[in-house]
């Protein structure tokens, strides 16, 4: 009798701890989840969409590893790869929200580069466009690229406002799109005058 008694209790004592063993290590999931929403809120989708796309393969993994042992009888579930696959997913979160803090500052940069190069080849630009040769036909021509020149302050405009609201990726291409319009009315207007000097 003694000895069922104590086989009995041996018996419970296993099963707790196979329980306590066997529970999911919710902090760890949650502390991931944390992370990657971290990483979310530093934009690591736009400015780094590898790491960020990485990190959320991760999290998938992890979550869809819960819901395997979740769907076990509870003492056959097992957590040891859990908490290592918590554990990677948070890594990886936190890669790339260190990623995207240094893309956003990278494209702070460029955007501001951008932004200034394009305003001082607007402004020779226009420069060049109050001296442009006038002559028969020219004048159409001339309309033409001041109507031009008006779209491209509008999108240095916009690119300051983008800039502003710390849109960087959007602020460089419409910088970018200024520069090339501005350099287009430059070559235009160099061609005009060397037609022009050609005629006398």
């Amino acid at each position: 009798m003694r000895t069922r008694l104590l086989l009995a209790l041996s018996l419970v004592m296993m099963l707790v701890l196979v329980a306590s063993c066997a529970k999911p290590p919710q902090d760890q999931v949650e502390s991931a989840r944390a992370s990657l929403k971290a990483a979310q809120d530093a934009e690591a989708g736009t400015y780094a969409k590898d790491a960020m796309a990485n990190a959320e393969q991760q999290m998938a993994a992890l979550d869809e590893e819960m819901k395997a042992q979740q769907g076990k009888f509870a003492l056959f579930r097992s957590y040891g790869k859990t908490k290592e696959m918590a554990s990677a997913a948070q890594a990886a979160a936190d890669s790339a929200k260190n990623a995207a803090q240094e893309g956003k500052a990278r494209a702070r940069d460029e955007a501001s580069m951008a932004i200034n190069d394009a305003k001082a080849i607007a402004d020779s630009t226009r420069t060049m466009l109050e001296h442009a040769p006038v002559g028969k036909g020219s004048m159409t021509d001339i309309q033409a690229m001041k109507q031009d020149m008006a779209t491209i302050m509008m999108n240095l405009s916009e690119a300051d406002s983008a800039f502003a609201a710390e849109q960087y990726n959007e602020a460089k291409a419409k910088a970018d799109a200024a520069r090339s319009s501005a350099q287009s009315i430059q070559a235009s207007i160099t061609q005009a005058r060397e037609m022009a000097r050609g005629r006398h």
